[in-house]
């Protein structure tokens, strides 16, 4: 439930309110698609972490699978966080903000 709740909010909470700047071209690294694209990864993972259990395709998939949720989501956060930065050439890229 708990990586189910984290998809959701990266996909549908944090892509709320963002305003899209027309000035500028369309960047696959807007931080929309960025949300949904790491919300999507955590429910791929969050499907293939029991066939994996059950098939036992490597060690330790459970693990492996959790982990690679958790830092999908990170992403999503850092991303929302702007933890980046959102001046210069990378404002530019992720979040279509003109300097």
């Amino acid at each position: 439930m708990f990586f189910l709740t984290i998809a959701i909010i990266a996909i549908n909470v944090f892509t709320i309110g963002q305003v899209e700047n027309s000035q500028l071209d369309k960047s696959i690294l807007n931080e929309n698609n960025i949300y949904k694209t790491c919300g999507v990864l955590m429910l791929l993972f969050l499907i293939l972490t029991p066939i994996c259990a059950h098939y036992q395709c490597f060690t330790n998939s459970t693990l492996v699978f959790e982990s690679l949720m958790l830092i999908a989501f990170g992403i999503a956060w850092l991303i929302k966080g702007r933890v980046l930065g959102d001046k210069g050439a990378i404002g530019k890229k992720i979040y279509r903000e003109v300097n």
